[in-house]
């Protein structure tokens, strides 16, 4: 890695020896050369070469760059180091013990450090030269991109060097490696001069930090904070500078998950600031940091009082402002075409900026917290301040949380969609980052899945995942991938994959402390493990959650996602389990939690589940409510499917069936048959979609059809006669494939209870009899 120190390579010394040996039997000035190319990376250009040989060399003059290049060739042709044929004068040291042994020709002490600091000065000034040559101002303003730590170790290998040497003066403005090996360098010697490591140190640290580098960022920061402690009152002297480092440090150790480091320096900015605007990033950064905690109260109460102090909550009465926004917001959009709206100016107005930002996690935390009035009342408002002032980042996630006030309060999901597109155009224009990841969780979770391909989708949340990742915005990233659990677990997933996926999301909630991942992962990690029956179910614990009154006893606001999916998991256990009445309970809890402001996920879990355990309890009681339970999950799969999409038709086939199947077929072979097609055609579109649940379900289901048909013929004149309509062995058949594809899933818990309670028929089964 070329931003490693050189010393630390964990190789053999006794080969580098010998290498260095070899080295020292070359002329001087390949020798000379080749140490102070090694000082610079592993890659190296000519033009960095020669200017640092320039700076670094007792004889400067002598060394012109013909006489560079003719050095060059001799250890190239010595093979210790390789020409590039892509681009040209690029070159590289054939092996990194070349680099090291080449490293060791400068000997240690006050030689080496003295050198250090030379090279250290000359790639700093070779790098702020070239930032000028671009026009680019890197010490006024950093704003975090989707330029992800691979990106800095690997910038060098996308510079463009195609053209001839004489039409570079400055290495490439890319080059960002070029500032942090400066800085190593520099850094490795002590220095007198602290207000010039201060300054260097934080120019390096924000670089980092825009980079999403936050590890490097927070080194480079902290080195800065020691350095400015040598500093005499620093706060008076050196306001701005002392304020800067604060606020930057404060964001990227909150970042890294150092949340008590950086809450501390929070507090100082906040302390220390003199105007709000310089108090707004740390508002921003300490609420977003809350919410990774999982502390989403406290969250929303800092962005909440960061947004009364930018007056974006109106004096008067929220709802009445909230009904006239809309209804403004709905005839600006009825008049205005998207190409007029993507043509409105780029934000440049810092404060706006920044108040767009605190409205976005105002919103965000609100509806984590099932308080759906900040969000309506901040929506509007983003797109109120987008449409006045201009498009910035954050007028993505407004767009987007107007389509979800669209779809769920005004049934207009035409107009959600259009939002939704409008949302992502702004994002590519913006070259959204770090608020990114919640606009593709609103248009992938709350949108896209319903009429788009799965697999594209699934493209589209990888990619997503990605951007959020190399921006540094970790819960965004790796809630992504928590939203695939559900999907995962009803489609084309076995159940030790999802529970490898959800071991390693959990794995990197760990390392990137992002608590507020913790409770669905463990509850999705509950559910895999119980199904295939690796854990055994907690049926005490199960009971008890289902005698639960949310009324005398409501979830945590913090929580109640969580407890939402808590009761989907045990309702789930409960119904593979044969336990409906218990699955019916707590699906009525599960549906009792939150708002009606759903994912794909949990709308197709509270169709599907409370459609099945509502025909189970029908098949039990009688009584009609179950039916019309039933009858009403499918009718709102049918109004989805007219308006959204059809992605969850799947769910309405086999809830359709369900429903034929409630009918006493009193042995009329037509009926069964009818009702048997109903299920068949289920499982046909469940296989068509990889769904081996569902599949498994269907079948199952099938042959319980079935059996119940057979014990209704028994009841019926000419019973006997009619009983050998339904077959054994069609029974048989269906539990057979039953059992295959639970099997493929990896439900152990499924195929135990099948086994046990229908052992007439596949007591001869094995997963592996041919």
């Amino acid at each position: 890695d070329d931003d490693d120190d050189i010393d630390d390579l964990p190789i053999s010394d006794n080969i580098v020896a010998a290498i260095e040996n070899q080295l020292r039997q070359l002329p001087d000035d390949v020798q000379h050369v080749l140490s102070i190319a090694a000082y610079i990376r592993a890659r190296f250009d000519l033009v960095t070469l020669h200017k640092v040989l320039g700076h670094a060399s007792s004889r400067a003059s002598a060394w012109t760059q013909s006489k560079v290049i003719s050095t060059l060739q001799q250890a190239v042709t010595e093979r210790l180091i390789i020409k590039s044929t892509t681009t040209t004068h690029r070159y590289q040291f054939a092996h990194d013990r070349i680099q090291q042994a080449a490293y060791g020709l400068v000997p240690y002490g006050e030689t080496r450090d003295k050198l250090r600091v030379k090279i250290g000065h000359c790639l700093l000034d070779l790098y702020t030269e070239a930032q000028e040559f671009d026009h680019i101002d890197l010490g006024n303003q950093y704003d975090r991109t989707n330029v992800g730590p691979l990106q800095m170790e690997d910038s060098q290998e996308r510079s463009s060097h195609d053209h001839s040497l004489q039409d570079h003066s400055h290495p490439s403005q890319q080059d960002d490696t070029l500032l942090f090996v400066a800085a190593d360098h520099l850094n490795s010697v002590q220095t007198k001069d602290h207000m010039f490591s201060v300054t260097m140190n934080l120019r390096v640290g924000e670089k980092a930090l825009q980079m999403a580098a936050l590890g490097s960022a927070a080194g480079y920061l902290h080195k800065a904070s020691i350095a400015l402690k040598r500093v005499r009152q620093p706060w008076e002297d050196h306001y701005d500078l002392s304020l800067r480092l604060c606020q930057v440090r404060a964001e990227a150790e909150l970042s890294l998950g150092h949340f008590e480091v950086g809450y501390k320096l929070g507090n100082e900015v906040f302390e220390r600031a003199k105007t709000l605007d310089e108090k707004l990033q740390t508002y921003f950064s300490i609420a977003n940091a809350l919410g990774r905690e999982n502390k989403y109260v406290e969250s929303l109460a800092v962005s909440t009082r960061a947004a009364r102090l930018l007056h974006l909550f109106p004096r008067r009465f929220y709802p009445i402002q909230i009904v006239r926004d809309i209804l403004k917001i709905k005839s600006y959009l009825k008049s205005h075409s998207d190409e007029e709206i993507l043509g409105l100016p780029l934000m440049d107005d810092y404060r706006t900026e920044m108040a767009m930002q605190i409205a976005c996690e105002v919103a965000h935390r609100s509806t984590l917290v099932n308080d759906p009035i900040p969000f309506l009342l901040l929506v509007c408002k983003m797109i109120k301040i987008t449409i006045k002032h201009g498009i910035c980042e954050a007028s993505a996630l407004g767009f987007c949380g107007f389509g979800v006030l669209f779809d769920n309060v005004l049934n207009d999901f035409d107009s959600a969609m259009r939002c939704t597109d409008i949302a992502q155009r702004i994002m590519d224009m913006t070259n959204g980052g770090q608020l990114g990841g919640l606009v593709d969780i609103s248009t992938n979770e709350f949108f896209y899945r319903f009429n788009r391909p799965k697999e594209e989708v699934d493209h589209l949340v990888c990619k997503a995942h990605y951007r959020s990742m190399q921006a540094g915005e970790f819960e965004a990233g790796l809630r992504m991938m928590q939203f695939r659990f559900g999907i995962s677990y009803f489609q084309n997933r076995t159940l030790q994959e999802l529970s490898d996926s959800i071991g390693h999301t959990m794995q990197q909630s760990r390392i990137y402390r992002v608590a507020s991942l913790d409770e669905i992962s463990d509850s999705y990690l509950r559910l895999s493990q119980s199904m295939a029956g690796l854990e055994k179910v907690d049926w005490a614990r199960i009971e008890t959650q289902a005698t639960r009154d949310l009324k005398t006893d409501p979830p945590d606001p913090s929580l109640v996602y969580e407890t939402k999916f808590d009761f989907f998991v045990s309702a789930s256990v409960a119904y593979h389990s044969g336990k409906h009445e218990l699955a019916n309970r707590l699906m009525k809890l599960f549906r009792g939690v939150g708002n009606d402001n759903e994912s794909y996920i949990l709308q197709q879990i509270r169709f599907l589940m409370s459609g099945l355990a509502a025909s189970a309890m029908y098949r039990k009681t009688k009584k009609r409510t179950h039916k019309r339970k039933l009858r009403s999950q499918i009718t709102s799969l049918k109004d989805i499917e007219k308006t959204k999409g059809s992605t969850l038709r799947l769910c309405r086939l086999l809830l359709e069936a369900e429903a034929q199947s409630l009918s006493d077929s009193k042995g009329d072979r037509a009926r069964i048959q009818q009702v048997l097609d109903a299920y068949d055609t289920a499982i046909q579109v469940a296989l068509d979609e990889s769904s081996m649940q569902i599949t498994a379900l269907g079948y199952e289901l099938a042959a319980e059809h079935l059996i119940r048909s057979k014990q209704q013929a028994r009841g019926t004149r000419g019973g006997r006669q009619l009983e050998d309509t339904v077959p054994d062995d069609a029974i048989r058949q269906y539990l057979v494939k039953a059992l295959e594809q639970y099997h493929a899933w990896g439900c152990r818990l499924k195929i135990d209870h099948i086994r046990q309670c229908r052992s007439r028929y596949v007591q001869d089964w094995h997963p592996f009899a041919k």
